[in-house]
């Protein structure tokens, strides 16, 4: 019979390494608007201190919400921006992998025109500005 102390150990080791593994490697915040949603991520390369990508999904008709949650990959229009300075990125896109009331999570991947950044995120809503009324 196993050791009960060996097979704890063991447990929480496993424990420890999945949820380090799925992690969020880029964090940050998102609004919506009625027919689009802007995200914040910072965190994405160490290599780039205080630089933040704003990425920007358009909905045409379509409103953010749980039914765009998958597998499915979404273009999706960045800036990756520091100091007050932006640029433009050559493709981006986002999968929600899960859409809650107070939290977003899933991958991106991002191309500028020397980099490729992929990961996953996490980011909280956080409304700027008044109420949003959509007609």
């Amino acid at each position: 019979m196993a050791n009960p102390w060996k097979l704890t150990l063991l447990a929480m080791m496993v424990l420890t390494i999945s949820a380090h593994t799925f992690a969020a490697d880029a964090k940050g915040w998102y609004d919506i608007g009625c027919y689009n949603a802007t995200f914040h991520l910072a965190g994405i390369s160490a290599q780039l201190p205080l630089q933040e990508f704003i990425l920007r999904w358009q909905g045409g008709s379509l409103m953010f919400n749980t039914y765009l949650e998958g597998r499915d990959w979404f273009d999706v229009s960045a800036q990756p921006c520091s100091v007050g300075t932006c640029q433009d990125v050559t493709k981006s896109k986002l999968q929600f992998q899960k859409i809650r009331r107070r939290h977003v999570s899933g991958k991106y991947q991002i191309d500028t025109n020397d980099q490729h950044f992929e990961g996953q995120y996490k980011v909280k809503y956080r409304h700027k500005g008044g109420q949003i009324i959509c007609e």
